[in-house]
């Protein structure tokens, strides 16, 4: 992952993944939204949306006034998100609740900058203008999330904030796991 993420330019056209239900808990119908507010940015490119729900068709017509830019994968096998991360750039995850989703330091390790919502544990992790971008849990709204990505698509060190992202993923290994249970619990 950290071998995709240095070989990444953040300078022009970035694209943005979503791992998730299809569902309105998810944020789904908010990242949507937030596309059709920012339909005219250019250095937006594809939005992935790997998941899927019985809402699917709902969210499908939701989208179209910005279909050119989005592609609903349905589910995805383990072994196919990789692929679809590594041309990825933006994490967005506007969740309603979480525990700590293992998707935000998937796609930290391949370089994509998490835009997520600060619920549970997440902000311990994803420092705001850091590391990600937090979008606070009383404000998850479309208009919100677009704000949000106005102000990711004007930083220029992209770059640096995804190399600090990444450093999210180290703790998630299971190497590191297996450390803390040996330190902290066994010692």
């Amino acid at each position: 992952g950290k071998m995709m993420m240095e070989g990444k330019d953040y300078s022009g056209v970035l694209n943005i993944a979503f791992i998730g239900r299809l569902e309105k808990a998810k944020g789904a119908d908010i990242v949507i939204e937030a596309l059709r507010r920012l339909s005219q940015e250019a250095r937006i490119g594809v939005v992935h949306f790997m998941g899927d729900s019985q809402e699917r068709d709902f969210f499908f017509k939701q989208a179209l006034p910005v279909k050119d830019q989005c592609v609903f994968h349905g589910f995805v096998p383990r072994t196919g998100i990789p692929e679809i991360l590594s041309a990825c750039h933006i994490f967005v995850l506007p969740s309603a609740s979480e525990g700590f989703p293992k998707s935000i330091a998937e796609a930290a390790n391949y370089g994509c900058v998490p835009v997520v919502s600060d619920v549970s544990c997440i902000g311990q992790y994803v420092k705001n203008g850091i590391n990600g971008y937090l979008i606070p849990e009383y404000n998850r709204t479309g208009e919100q999330l677009s704000l949000i990505l106005k102000q990711l698509l004007a930083n220029k060190h992209l770059d640096q904030m995804a190399r600090e992202a990444w450093k999210l993923s180290e703790q998630f290994t299971f190497e590191h796991y297996t450390y803390r249970i040996l330190k902290e619990v066994i010692v």
